[in-house]
């Protein structure tokens, strides 16, 4: 059994304390959050994975790549590029050289 600290500090100072702790894990948690799902343009995609816009176009039609239509505008998240890319279907069709680890 481990040892405990008790430690004496004011209402104010505990509200203080955990509102501090609590706001940098929500900015942290946030800040993974909007890399992972940070919106990427249909050429945006092209040259993360050096292919043409046809191929990409192409990958959305067959169920490889996952999108998003606005209209007549297409969006990817990054994490859905990079899960296509760690998963079999888009693997097989990039070059080794290419691939995100």
């Amino acid at each position: 059994m481990k040892n405990g600290v008790i430690i004496t500090m004011s209402e104010e100072e505990f509200g203080a304390f955990l509102q501090s702790h609590i706001r940098a894990a929500l900015d942290s948690a946030q800040k993974k959050s909007a890399s992972e799902d940070e919106i990427l343009k249909v050429h945006e995609v092209c040259k993360l994975l050096s292919v043409s816009k046809p191929t990409i176009y192409s990958w959305c039609e067959q169920g490889t790549l996952r999108s998003y239509k606005i209209g007549s505008r297409r969006f990817f998240l990054r994490s859905d590029v990079t899960d296509a890319l760690k998963s079999e279907k888009l693997s097989r069709q990039v070059p080794s050289s290419q691939k995100i680890s």
